[in-house]
């Protein structure tokens, strides 16, 4: 397995442009050198951490799962992967006129057993990616994530995974709060998070301006207005 995931990568690295100031035998040699580092196992008396990035093209998934089940070798101890992995694991997670083959779904969901790896669930809108396409033509998925063993979820029981929203990105923000004591939770106030939904109301521009302007009253640094600001305006479009 492990020769395999090197021919991938190294096959891959042959078609890289070099980067700025190198020929391509020194841009391979540098890259090829940090991939041998990375085949070292990972200590096993920390957690650790995967950022993971599949690939997009469906006659190529398979090597996503191989990159997977090679570095499941090499851990022990609590692991997770977060990132896009270009695969969903239910037809739920994708709104499309076309949905994925079911050997897709199946692949994804037999690798990530194959690894001892659970999805770790989310809070926020469903899905991750979303083409900005219009009419028929969108597609919306849920192709962002995080999975983590049994080690790594009985080590942070209390961990949650937020999908932010962004006007900018075809990829939704992930945030990962990794936390031992569902108890800690209690003791931060729960944060202003914009709905998408309000910017469809007449007055919501009117409300944000209205409560942007009042003056403050108290002093303090020009963050703490901004954020006395952002405090006043939700309440205003909560109520």
């Amino acid at each position: 397995m492990q020769e395999n995931v090197r021919s991938f990568m190294e096959e891959k690295l042959k078609n890289e442009r070099p980067g700025c100031g190198t020929t391509p035998a020194e841009h391979n040699e540098s890259i090829k050198l940090e991939l041998l580092r990375a085949w070292e196992p990972l200590d096993s008396s920390r957690p650790s951490q995967t950022c993971f990035y599949g690939w997009p093209e469906a006659s190529q998934k398979h090597k996503s799962w191989a990159l997977l089940s090679h570095l499941a070798t090499l851990v022990e101890g609590p692991w997770c992967c977060i990132g896009d992995f270009n695969a969903i694991l239910l037809f739920s997670e994708k709104q499309s006129k076309h949905q994925p083959p079911y050997k897709q779904t199946k692949d994804f969901s037999l690798a990530l057993e194959s690894c001892r790896l659970a999805d770790m669930g989310f809070h926020g809108y469903p899905f991750t990616r979303n083409n900005k396409r219009s009419g028929d033509a969108n597609t919306k998925e849920s192709l962002d994530r995080v999975v983590a063993n049994s080690e790594w979820r009985e080590r942070f029981p209390a961990s949650t995974l937020t999908h932010l929203f962004s006007h900018a990105l075809d990829h939704a923000p992930l945030v990962l709060q990794t936390m031992i004591d569902h108890g800690l939770r209690g003791r931060r106030a729960n944060g202003f998070k914009f709905e998408e939904a309000w910017l469809l109301w007449d007055d919501c521009e009117r409300m944000v301006a209205d409560s942007w302007t009042v003056r403050q009253t108290r002093a303090g640094s020009a963050m703490s207005m901004i954020k006395s600001k952002i405090e006043n305006y939700g309440v205003e479009l909560h109520a």
